[in-house]
């Protein structure tokens, strides 16, 4: 089955979202859709509250954290995600405060640390203050999403034992692995569609476009793509076991994954 850890499968237009659905159950694509805010994550889970392999996640976008709400509500979504994001900090894309960013991040990373909760972790030219924040909570669940920040950074995450999700910019950039190495045991591999393929690579996106990204990191590794899909299944499944809510989700997909060998 190909994992696609990071989408917003929910910002698809209404009428692609039949063809989609379809297409990623004919295929065995998985795929976690990144909410934005409380709204998106409500849209998702009414989308897709019976397609098994669409997995809507609960966060707050640092796009979106200038929108208020009230805390009570925010602990009840994240109660209400086995897994959390999109999340984070941007320097770069938005001009909402750093310190607004920053409060609600800490929040959600607070309750993830002790709840030992995973999250999807947006980290844009606001890498070092993210890394400092989860040093001073050592919080070791992180997935970072599309890293593209100071190598010096890059190490610091690794040695946090976070995971990093590889984009469709592998496709035009062969040496994004070489600037980070990213240990072949600690990655995972994501579209952020829709859109962002477009924005990559400047080609028309597709539905496979998931299938695409694991065919280009498997000749980066020099395996073959089948071999690759294993590895992110096994990747995915030791993040997973390391945090209660994961293992549940895990279990989850495996579900899912067994039906889909069943019909291969």
């Amino acid at each position: 089955m190909f994992v696609d850890f990071h989408s917003h499968i929910h910002m698809y237009d209404k009428n692609e979202l039949d063809d989609l659905i379809k297409y990623y159950k004919e295929n065995c694509i998985f795929t976690f859709s990144n909410s934005l805010d409380i709204d998106s994550f409500e849209y998702s889970k009414k989308l897709f509250s019976e397609i098994e392999n669409i997995y809507p996640t609960f966060g707050i976008h640092p796009w979106k954290s200038d929108i208020t709400f009230d805390e009570s509500l925010l602990l009840k979504y994240l109660d209400d995600s086995l897994i959390v994001g999109e999340v984070g900090i941007d320097n770069l894309w938005t001009d909402i405060d750093i310190r607004i960013q920053k409060k609600v991040f800490g929040k959600i990373l607070g309750y993830c640390s002790h709840n030992n909760v995973i999250m999807t972790i947006h980290t844009k030219d606001a890498e070092e203050t993210i890394a400092d924040m989860m040093e001073k909570m050592d919080y070791r669940l992180g997935v970072i999403h599309w890293y593209s920040g100071d190598e010096k950074i890059f190490k610091r995450f690794l040695d946090l034992d976070c995971y990093f999700t590889i984009s469709p910019e592998i496709l035009v950039s062969k040496e994004y692995l070489k600037k980070y190495p990213i240990p072949i045991n600690r990655l995972l591999i994501e579209t952020d569609n829709p859109g962002a393929f477009e924005w990559a690579t400047a080609k028309k996106s597709e539905y496979g476009d998931i299938i695409k990204v694991y065919e280009a990191v498997a000749k980066v590794f020099d395996i073959e793509t089948e071999n690759l899909k294993k590895q992110i299944i096994n990747n995915m499944s030791k993040l997973m076991n390391r945090s209660t809510r994961g293992k549940e989700l895990m279990n989850h997909f495996i579900d899912i994954n067994n039906k889909c060998r069943c019909k291969s």
